[in-house]
């Protein structure tokens, strides 16, 4: 099964125009809606990662991967999210928050750039 990253981003851009964040199982939901594949909610980390890092390295923009929590603690629950280009270096609710206002702050592109 192949993620198409592009209905990833259109996922998490919406979220960060509204503001929130998105659980895996939500993402799940959503990506089914749209794309009409069911994706395991385990299975997100390596397209969560390219969609932020095509962003970072393109627009320099934060990681919208950070949008994207357990239900458990509210955060990102990645190991392969912590430390990644534009992310805090250790699970860090504080480090994390700033890093979503700046999400939210951000202008992102209307399509996800090669």
């Amino acid at each position: 099964m192949s993620i198409n990253v592009e209905t990833l981003y259109q996922i998490l851009r919406q979220m960060a125009v509204t503001q929130d964040t998105i659980t895996y199982d939500q993402l799940s939901d959503a990506y089914l809606t749209r794309a009409g594949v069911r994706v395991n909610r385990r299975a997100w980390g390596p397209s969560l990662l390219e969609v932020s890092n095509r962003l970072h390295y393109s627009h320099g923009l934060p990681p919208i991967s950070s949008l994207v929590v357990s239900s458990t603690d509210g955060m990102p629950s990645s190991d392969g999210y912590w430390g990644i280009p534009g992310a805090p270096p250790y699970k860090d609710h504080g480090l994390w928050v700033t890093v979503c206002k700046t999400i939210y702050a951000s202008a992102w592109p209307a399509t996800l750039p090669p």
